[in-house]
């Protein structure tokens, strides 16, 4: 009980002695018109778009009553907002501000380190945060946003341009837009989105983070140094590269590239094989390569299955279409190391497309589906 009370004392202390203040501004606005935001002290930034005629603008804080550290500079519409470090005390924390803009209105914004949230927005969006997050949704036009260590979200949005983190995941779902998202060492996902432009295939590069796509309907290229890439669905082409991780590419209705240091790839091809390019070329330096193409593909196969003599397992190349299997009978020593090929070869149906398929100490499984 005595435990309770000095906790309760303090609560009544904190909001006697002014923490939690609030400071709120209002603004004549039109649409069309933009908001700058500079936020050098660092904070948290929410902006909310609605069909008034103004900006209005509230301002959160722990401190003292009636701090006086935001400086405005309005002109027909337009407003910059900026902390004056000047004024700004060493007792001032956890700055958040919350503004309402008109919903057809453009966004500029840069802070030290605090989240931005951007809600309901039909504009031009852009700018920085050094150390938060970046949360987008019913975002409409154009957008150019990075952030240099936080996680970026993106819903329920149709727009053009490009999201960067340094050091957080992407998730990008329910994305109409010719729109890019990049990471330097996270996660990235993308979930029903769809690029509007001609040509625009699905373009994603991560430095240490998996790949998620769910749906590339003009072919994708993506790559990762030390993550799964996972593509659902594509049509045209699918490129793929990562250096320490596995690859499944569930159905793709077009050509495939696929390459991995050190992981499993698995893929299917799908659709009319008698339409477009239809070379797959997978290549693993050490996991299994599982591949499942249409049984009427014309197809010439190259299949190259390479294993070490210290390894522990029997490799082999596993098929039902009817291709030559051979087999070395002597050690070859490569680098100092003892192995041997197992080779895979033949043609079907005119052997039109080139299937090539290159792993060491897994297995090659094609199936005919």
């Amino acid at each position: 009980m005595k435990k309770l009370s000095v906790f309760i004392s303090l609560l009544l202390f904190l909001s006697v002695n002014g923490f939690a203040k609030k400071v709120e501004k209002d603004f004549v606005s039109k649409m069309g018109k933009t908001l700058n935001i500079d936020i050098r002290s660092g904070g948290d930034i929410t902006v909310e778009g609605w069909t008034e005629d103004k900006i209005k603008i509230v301002v959160e804080y722990d401190g003292p009553d009636n701090a006086d550290f935001v400086d405005y500079d309005y002109y027909d519409g337009d407003l910059n907002i900026s902390v004056n470090l000047f004024n700004i005390s060493d007792n001032i924390d956890d700055i958040h501000f919350l503004i309402h803009v008109p919903y057809k209105f453009n966004i500029e914004m840069e802070s030290m380190g605090g989240d931005v949230s951007v809600n309901n927005i039909d504009g031009e969006i852009s700018g920085k945060t050094m150390g938060g997050d970046l949360d987008f949704s019913k975002i409409y036009g154009v957008i150019d946003m990075t952030t240099m260590g936080g996680d970026i979200s993106l819903e329920e949005a149709q727009v053009d341009g490009s999201l960067k983190t340094m050091g957080g995941d992407v998730d990008f779902k329910n994305v109409a837009g010719n729109v890019k998202g990049n990471s330097m060492g996270g996660d990235i996902s993308y979930k029903n989105v769809k690029l509007k432009t001609k040509g625009g295939k699905v373009e994603i590069s991560t430095m240490g983070g998996d790949i998620e796509v769910d749906e590339a309907v003009d072919g994708a290229i993506v790559s990762t140094m030390g993550g799964d890439i996972t593509i659902k669905n594509a049509k045209k082409f699918v490129k793929a590269k990562t250096m320490g991780g596995d690859i499944e590419l569930y159905a793709v209705d077009g050509w495939i590239k696929a390459t991995t240091m050190g992981g499993n790839i698995e893929a299917a091809m799908v659709g009319n094989v008698k339409e477009g390019k239809r070379n797959v070329n997978l290549n693993s330096m050490g996991g299994d390569i599982e591949l499942t193409l249409p049984e009427e593909s014309s197809i010439k196969f190259d299949l190259n299955l390479r294993y070490t003599k210290n390894s522990s397992r029997n490799y082999k190349i596993e098929t039902n279409f009817p291709i030559e299997i051979k087999e070395d009978n002597e050690w070859t020593y490569r680098n100092g190391n003892a192995t041997k090929t197992i080779t895979g070869s033949g043609e079907v149906n005119g052997g039109k497309n080139t299937i090539k398929i290159n792993t060491t100490n897994g297995n090659i499984i094609i199936r005919a589906k």
